[in-house]
């Protein structure tokens, strides 16, 4: 009996936890309730209001469609802190260019990032040079 209850337990916190993230997103996208359960499908606000309070369970085929709605790129950032997730929607100024992808972004990011190590190779290749020459110079000094 007491498994019973812990798993009870257990799932109504985990149905409060996507509800808190949910709402999070759906406020920061300024969405009311009304607006998300009529696309959502459901019948009033009332059915987000429970989902969001944990009362409901979630489908996901419910978190699908919120995640889609709130514009969280996935189930996963759905449920993450919508202030841990960085998306780049087409709406959204980026230093980029306009109407680009997330994955655009992300591919710029990666090239740029590869740019950046290739050139920070090549200063410690330098560095590296530099420091055997001095070596070189020391040991000259010396007469060794």
């Amino acid at each position: 009996m007491e498994s019973y209850q812990n798993k009870r337990e257990a799932t109504k916190v985990k149905r409060q936890d996507y509800g808190k993230s949910a709402r999070q997103w759906r406020e920061m996208r300024g969405i009311s309730q009304e607006a998300m359960a009529r696309a959502l499908g459901l019948t009033d606000a009332k059915a987000v209001s429970r989902l969001e309070n944990g009362e409901s369970p979630w489908t996901l085929e419910l978190l699908e469609a919120y995640a889609h709605e709130v514009e969280a790129g996935s189930v996963p950032n759905l449920l993450a802190r919508p202030d841990r997730v960085h998306i780049a929607h087409a709406n959204e100024a980026n230093p980029y260019e306009n109407h680009i992808s997330y994955h655009e972004v992300s591919a710029k990011e990666r090239e740029q990032l590869l740019e950046r190590i290739k050139h920070l190779e090549e200063e410690v290749l330098h560095l590296r040079r530099s420091e055997e020459f001095l070596r070189e110079q020391l040991k000259k000094a010396l007469g060794s």
